[in-house]
């Protein structure tokens, strides 16, 4: 029976590994490592790079894993590079799909030279010569990636209008998605993602119990886990990353505590 239990953690913390949010792979790997697997601490680190880390591991589901954040631009990159290393053939037609974003073909090239074909990498060298290359390669799917990209080009400037109002609703979206708090202490004012972030998401480690992670029942077991006015380069996109967090934390009632840089008091969340 208790076998039985284990393995269901397991399972059910390897399928977080998979989530494009870097606190929630970063708890997952602690919990696997403290159910004897530490070697999934050295593959996460609850940033971007964990797509790519994640494909020196051979586990048939890390292939799925990849593939599905490749649809996310912030990880596409990382899922690329994770791809190549991972070895598996299945992987060419989604890194085709994903150079379709002309911001990966060289990425996308180099990939899929590690899986066999190393001809793509002659085709594509990051010069105005690329789609010229790839056209008259006779090779059927990088003609039609040629294509795609020769398409992309033509439809260049209306589609930068349309980029550029999309920037403004993207704007005004994040505007709507910011969390503002207020110390109570000293009176300063902060806002995750713009001014604020996550100062190490490491500081979650201290406060995680044997529930497994889901729940953090003491807010002042680790006071720096959201501390304002610091921030951190690692995680990538911060204010995606962390919003996301705080509002998966906020709606399982999860207690967390923050402390003002400003005058150094630790306070719960609003929530």
């Amino acid at each position: 029976m208790l076998k039985r239990w284990l393995d269901w953690r397991v399972r059910r913390n390897k399928e977080k590994l998979r989530s494009p949010l870097g606190p929630t792979r970063l708890m997952a790997a602690a919990t696997l490592a403290r159910l004897g697997q530490p070697e999934w601490s050295e593959l996460v680190r609850g940033d971007p790079q964990d797509f790519r880390r994640l494909g020196q591991s051979h586990e048939p589901w890390v292939y799925c894993a990849l593939v599905a954040v490749l649809s996310i631009p912030h990880l596409r990159g990382p899922a690329i590079r994770g791809l190549a290393v991972h070895r598996d053939q299945r992987a060419i037609k989604p890194i085709l799909k994903a150079m379709e974003d002309v911001a990966f073909c060289r990425a996308g090239a180099k990939a899929l030279a590690k899986l066999g074909q190393p001809e793509w990498e002659q085709w594509i060298r990051g010069d105005a010569e690329d789609i010229e290359r790839l056209a008259s390669s006779g090779f059927a799917p990088a003609e039609t990636l040629a294509e795609e990209l020769a398409r992309q080009a033509r439809g260049k400037r209306p589609k930068k209008a349309e980029k550029n109002g999309s920037a403004a609703n993207q704007e005004n979206h994040r505007q709507q998605d910011d969390i503002a708090v207020k110390c109570s202490q000293c009176g300063a004012k902060y806002t995750l993602g713009r001014n604020a972030v996550v100062a190490s998401m490491r500081d979650v480690l201290g406060a995680i119990l044997s529930s497994g992670g889901d729940v953090m029942a003491d807010p002042t077991a680790s006071p720096d886990l959201i501390a304002f006015g610091r921030v951190s380069p690692e995680f990538g996109d911060a204010h995606a990353d962390q919003v996301a967090f705080l509002k998966e934390a906020r709606s399982r009632g999860t207690k967390l505590s923050w402390r003002c840089d400003n005058c150094q008091s630790i306070q719960d969340y609003p929530w």
